[in-house]
């Protein structure tokens, strides 16, 4: 399937309207967002703002969706992780977002994707020209991101790694990244400090339950724990086939491969903060899911195993 699917472009595009076209009648008919509980802030705004109205709901859902594809395809295409044009990386987000149900009940994490890919086509940039502007926007970035989930403050750990990996890091750039999240809350403070409800925000605050993980009993049905197991399996599975393809590459892209197992193993390490429920954060990894599928697709070698793994992970997402 990948093998003829890679080969041939025209099917890609078919079989990518064909996706975008259900995702745009499911965010029309038969999808709602789930309605905020207190913290976060922002996405309690975008709930009210958008469900006020049918037209403006289904206009910022689907340009939240056409963005974070068109992130997706120009993210892979820079980094040149095919030597073709290839549309695989938005045909998996989009089947994965179908598969996992994410349409019908849509989560903040369906805006909070958009923020990853902006993120990486962020740290992209400064890899290039180094310049810590770039990195005091990824942390307003990740400082708007966690508004929107606090399982998203985990991207700031990605951001250092990246830096680790692909330059000599520095002090001025982890500083640069954590006072762009610091303008944010000093930004959302002062508006809540100015409009006298600083007490409602210390309220919704409160209500931010980190490290589900450690301080709520473990309460999974058989068909969550199988779920779950699935889900680890082919992390596992997609990290170690992502180091054997950069096992026998060139420096400089053996680092975006990296980078991009660091996002994955980033967004796992999110289920401390929302709980082992599979359903929550298995969705954190749909976006780097989708960009490891697409460039394994790329290399014929063991492509049976890769098709088999990908049927066990979109049973894994069904379930």
């Amino acid at each position: 399937m990948f093998r003829l699917i890679n080969q041939k472009s025209a099917i890609q595009w078919i079989i990518l309207i064909l996706l975008w076209g259900l995702a745009e009648y499911r965010i029309l008919f038969d999808s709602n967002l789930i309605a905020p509980d207190g913290f976060p802030l922002l996405y309690n705004y975008l709930y009210f703002f958008t469900t006020q109205n049918k037209i403006v709901y289904a206009i910022v859902l689907s340009i939240t969706l056409i963005l974070t594809i068109v992130g997706l395809q120009l993210y892979f295409s820079k980094n040149k992780f095919s030597n073709k044009i290839t549309y695989l990386p938005s045909i998996f987000y989009l089947f994965f977002l179908h598969i996992s149900g994410a349409l019908r009940l849509l989560s903040p994490l369906f805006f909070s994707n958009l923020l990853v890919v902006c993120i990486l086509l962020i740290n992209d940039v400064h890899k290039k020209d180094e310049k810590n502007h770039y990195l005091l926007f990824a942390g307003i970035i990740i400082g708007i991101a966690t508004l929107i989930d606090p399982a998203m403050l985990v991207l700031f750990l990605f951001i250092i790694v990246s830096l680790l990996i692909n330059t000599v890091i520095t002090y001025r750039q982890i500083m640069s990244t954590l006072l762009g999240i610091i303008i944010v809350g000093i930004y959302v403070v002062s508006v809540y400090f100015l409009t006298d409800r600083l007490p409602e925000l210390i309220s919704n605050f409160k209500e931010i339950e980190l490290f589900a993980l450690f301080n709520e009993p473990v309460l999974l049905t058989y068909q969550k724990w199988i779920k779950l197991g699935i889900i680890v399996l082919l992390t596992i599975y997609i990290f170690i086939k992502s180091m054997l393809i950069a096992r026998n590459k060139v420096v400089e892209f053996r680092k975006k491969i990296f980078t991009l197992i660091t996002l994955l193993i980033v967004l796992f390490s999110s289920i401390a903060i929302t709980g082992l429920d599979p359903s929550l954060f298995s969705r954190h990894l749909i976006i780097p899911f989708a960009l490891l599928f697409a460039l394994a697709a790329q290399y014929r070698k063991n492509w049976i195993v890769n098709e088999i793994f990908f049927v066990i992970f979109c049973v894994g997402l069904w379930l």
